[in-house]
């Protein structure tokens, strides 16, 4: 044993000074210039990839599929490294792109990897051979006599005079279950079997159906602080109804709209696969029933913000929501004269009935103040909304909301300096959008309607509509998104010898600009018809048209160009077409505004942080020192 310590303390002995050799070594090296020691060390980075043998794919296709890159003029300052291992996945990459478009036989014939003679770039070469392509000759169903073969066969990726695709097999055989699940078949199966008859391929898929499963009893386990009836009420199957596919989705995502639970799972139980009764078994993972939020954000309109919230998800045990929130925004000014400016407050209290009498409508009872400081006058909000939700479908929904608020405002334009606003308001909605905060395809409607006054009572009477539609579409990588809207407000009933617009009231009106809408003006205070000291009113006329399109840059950041078009008018009748005309060089209010710019977002877990620079298109004598803003906000214009 001691003989064995000496040897082994001889050894590192030997080792730390071999170490200690060849660090000086280094460093002698280094000093006249020399980085071999750095080479050492520092991995091979790719400088050229060359493909042959490719005719049916390009070089840059093949490229795109590796993870292995060259060096690019567009990524001058990258150099990716040389891995032998991802040199292989790429293989596969490559061949397995082949065999998605009929190439069974294709294959690599040699690769090479040549070291250039100075530095640490190095060059591969990759020879492949094609093969023929082989094609789909027939696709046979057998087994089938529950579902017609048309509807079996709608959608299948493999499809006679098509590139034979292997991969394409199980994603079809998954699409023929879900077609057998939709109609109840949840016991059958799929089987499939190809015959080549040399570059030709016949596709067989052997069905074996089973028995039509109809639903059975609900059972719920994992609640602890929620009662069972919450579940089963959401469940859109009922006793003896056809299991569908379908429908077990649609209970799944309404349990967890509830906003009750974190995980929902819905398992099929049955005693035997020849049982055509099922039972559903829910398992619920429950949330935190109460929860508190609080946070700060910083926006070019809003500046500051600062807000909080505290809210119970199931009160009594009943499934009905409570909640409490404040918001505050400080102006541009903040800490002027060593005090901060508050610009806007909200308070709110409100409760949810998910099922409002006994029904899928969901209702809402909200009590808010408000404080609104707008350019050159205040104004106070008191009152109460009591709004019906209901769900038409997963992408649309209709809302009733009835609203009385009490108004203090220190406007001296406006007819009365406390006033009471009663109104019904109506809407419709459709939402196609892949992702709320970041849509890339997909659109977005609003149609809305408001009436106040009347038979409701309150100090004004007007009709108030609006209508807005966006569209998200990809095109080669670029994200096109386009919007339209228009707005109107009419007064009725008595006159007493004031205008339209005087008779609507001024957080009713039309405005535009700014952040996410007119980029490159002030918030909802450039634009429109304006009073003899030059304030902005607002209008009962509005339209506005965006065009923008996004594009990814690098890592999580991407860019956006705009066109960006919109304007207010005092009155309909004040519109002419030739206001729309962008060429006009002298601009007054009753004209159509335009701007244009680009800004960055960076990608974050709540949505893109968003900063974009918009100049003025038109100019009027208000813009002759302001051509243009820059905007920074969380989320996309639209």
């Amino acid at each position: 044993m001691g003989a064995l310590v000496n040897v082994t303390q001889r050894g590192r002995s030997y080792l730390n000074k071999s170490l200690t050799l060849l660090t000086i070594s280094c460093a002698l090296l280094v000093l006249p210039g020399i980085s071999f020691c750095a080479d050492v060390f520092k991995p091979p980075y790719v400088s050229k990839i060359e493909i042959e043998g490719n005719r049916e794919f390009s070089d840059g296709k093949l490229k795109g599929v590796m993870k292995t890159k060259e060096r690019s003029i567009l990524r001058p300052f990258r150099k990716s490294a040389y891995r032998m291992d991802f040199l292989q996945t790429d293989i596969e990459s490559i061949l397995g792109l082949y065999k998605r478009h009929g190439f069974l036989k294709a294959k690599i014939d040699s690769q090479r990897v040549d070291k250039v003679r100075r530095g640490r770039a190095v060059h591969i070469y990759l020879g492949l051979s094609e093969g023929p392509r082989t094609l789909v000759e027939s696709v046979n169903l057998e087994g089938i006599s529950a579902l017609a073969e048309r509807r079996v066969k709608r959608g299948l990726h493999l499809e006679t005079g098509e590139p034979f695709d292997p991969y394409s097999l199980e994603d079809d055989k998954h699409k023929i279950l879900e077609r057998y699940a939709e109609a109840g078949y949840i016991y059958a199966s799929v089987s499939d079997n190809t015959v080549f008859d040399d570059n030709r391929a016949h596709v067989y898929y052997i069905v074996k159906e089973g028995i039509q499963a109809r639903a059975g009893e609900v059972r719920v386990e994992g609640n602890k602080l929620t009662g069972r009836w919450l579940v089963r009420r959401e469940v859109t199957l009922k006793p003896g109804a056809i299991l569908r596919r379908s429908e077990l989705i649609r209970t799944q995502q309404q349990i967890y709209d509830t906003g009750l639970y974190s995980d929902v799972r819905l398992t099929p139980v049955t005693a035997d696969s020849l049982s055509a009764v099922v039972d559903l078994l829910v398992l619920v993972k429950e949330r935190k029933m109460a929860w508190v939020g609080t946070g700060i954000g910083y926006g070019s309109s809003d500046q500051l913000r600062v807000f909080g919230e505290w809210g119970h998800r199931n009160i009594l045990r009943s499934g009905q929501r409570f909640f409490t929130s404040a918001n505050f925004a400080f102006g541009r000014w903040l800490f002027s004269q060593g005090k901060a400016v508050l610009d806007e407050s909200r308070f709110e209290v409100g409760t949810v009935e998910p099922w409002l009498f006994g029904t899928r409508t969901a209702g809402q009872l909200l009590l808010y103040h408000k404080y609104k400081k707008e350019a050159a006058f205040s104004e106070e909000f008191n009152g109460f909304t009591f709004t019906a939700k209901r769900d038409l479908s997963s992408f649309s929904k209709v809302l009733i909301s009835y609203d009385n608020q009490w108004v203090h405002t220190t406007d001296p334009a406006a007819i009365w300096g406390e006033y009471t606003t009663r109104s019904l308001y109506l809407s419709a909605l459709r939402d196609t959008r892949d992702d709320l905060f970041d849509p890339k395809r997909g659109s977005s409607q609003d149609l809305s309607w408001k009436v106040a006054g009347g038979v409701l009572g309150g100090n004004y009477s007007f009709h108030r509509a609006s209508f807005s539609s966006s569209w998200y579409s990809p095109v080669w990588g670029v994200v096109l998104a386009t919007r339209f809207k228009v707005g109107f407000a009419e007064p009725f009933g008595e006159t007493r010898g004031i205008t339209p617009l005087e008779r609507i009231p001024f957080e009713e009106r039309f405005r535009t600009g700014g952040a996410t809408s007119v980029r490159g003006y002030v918030e909802d205070d450039e634009l429109g018809p304006r009073d003899a000291q030059g304030t902005v009113t607002g209008g009962r006329f509005m339209v506005l048209t965006n065009v923008e399109a996004r594009f990814p840059l690098f890592w999580k950041v991407s860019g956006a160009v705009f066109l960006d078009g919109g304007s207010v008018w005092r009155n309909p009748s004040d519109v002419r077409l030739r206001s729309f005309d962008p060429g006009i060089s002298i601009v007054t209010d009753s004209d159509y505004r335009y701007s244009y710019g680009a800004g960055l977002r960076l990608e974050t877990p709540v949505g893109p942080v968003r900063v974009d620079y918009g100049r003025k298109l038109r100019l009027s004598a208000y813009d002759a020192d302001d051509r243009g803003q820059f905007h920074f906000s969380l989320g996309q214009a639209f």
